[in-house]
């Protein structure tokens, strides 16, 4: 009889603690249906917010380059030349007009938008006047171009007959590269 009395009590509180794990594992999976609502709630915030920024970045693109024509532009839409980036826009404020001639690097904003590190350190360079004007003179006979009979095609592709580095094409120029080291 006491080993049934003794059963029974086990029974009981075993009912009780498996009524307990219920409730906690209700409570738990409660809170986990709540963050699962939030982190749903917040990823559709975040993709609406993504769509809208796509959109102002778009947005951003087009004004750069149609700046020129908008009423509001300070310069001659014949004195402006887009660049794209770093800096958008150069302006050679009165050159159509045939006065001095005054160099603009302008980036344009729409917004809210920040001028980026590179840009600032552009203007930083125009303030302390590191800024020059250069001429680059390409000389096309310092260039090696082939004969095109020193080219062999098939098909167009190029012939089976491999080129090596020792062996240098017809008319090329002599290696000037330095030899390696012992």
């Amino acid at each position: 009889m006491i080993a049934l009395v003794i059963a029974l009590a086990l029974l009981a509180l075993f009912a009780v603690v498996l009524a307990a794990a219920v409730v906690a594992l209700s409570v738990h999976a409660s809170r986990l249906r709540e963050r699962l609502d939030d982190v749903k709630s917040q990823s559709a915030a975040r993709a609406k917010d993504a769509v809208a920024k796509s959109r102002r970045v778009h947005i951003g693109k087009i004004v750069e380059k149609v700046a020129p024509l908008l009423p509001e532009f300070p310069y001659s839409p014949k004195d402006t030349y887009w660049l794209g980036g770093p800096i958008d826009v150069i302006v050679f404020h009165r050159l159509e007009a045939g006065g001095d001639v005054e160099v603009v690097l302008l980036e344009v904003k729409t917004g809210n938008a920040h001028v980026e590190v590179a840009q600032r350190r552009i203007r930083d360079a125009v303030e302390a006047g590191r800024v020059r004007f250069g001429v680059f003179r390409h000389r096309p006979d310092d260039v090696y171009l082939p004969n095109a009979e020193d080219l062999v095609f098939a098909d167009d592709e190029l012939a089976a007959e491999e080129i090596t580095a020792e062996e240098p094409l017809p008319g090329a120029p002599p290696d000037l590269s330095p030899e390696p080291a012992d």
